[in-house]
């Protein structure tokens, strides 16, 4: 057991410790939705481990692959592909092999072309860590 409060008796506010994180009384910020989520599964989890084993249902299973589908996937790549490729051209190929043609901007969101920023290499001595002359 624990000392005893001094006046023998504990007050409202040692026996319920307060719980309203704001002192001005200002309802709390509604949970986000994650949390709402979080909230619902968990909740759920103890539903079913309340009820008896014979009323869990059928069990889940998720399948890794179609079966039976013959899902067309086009031509696989051969080695021979790779190395038609220049290395500099490289990932213009790969967003030619996603549907991208000359012309047309990036993204679904964003049909702008946009023209690329170029790299200007500084003289020797210029830029960071350079010394005074």
């Amino acid at each position: 057991t624990g000392p005893a409060p001094a006046s023998g008796h504990a007050s409202a506010s040692d026996s319920t410790p307060s719980t309203d994180p704001s002192p001005t009384g200002a309802p709390p910020d509604p949970p986000s939705v994650e949390a709402q989520a979080v909230q619902e599964l968990l909740q759920e989890a103890r539903q079913r481990q309340e009820q008896p084993n014979g009323d869990s249902g059928p069990p889940i299973s998720i399948p890794l692959q179609l079966p039976d589908k013959d899902i067309p996937t086009g031509p696989q790549p051969t080695a021979q592909d790779y190395e038609a490729v220049p290395v500099g051209q490289f990932g213009l190929a790969m967003l030619r092999g996603m549907g991208w043609s000359q012309g047309q901007g990036i993204g679904r969101t964003f049909p702008r072309v946009v023209t690329p920023l170029e790299h200007r290499p500084r003289p020797r001595g210029l830029g960071l860590g350079a010394e005074a002359a």
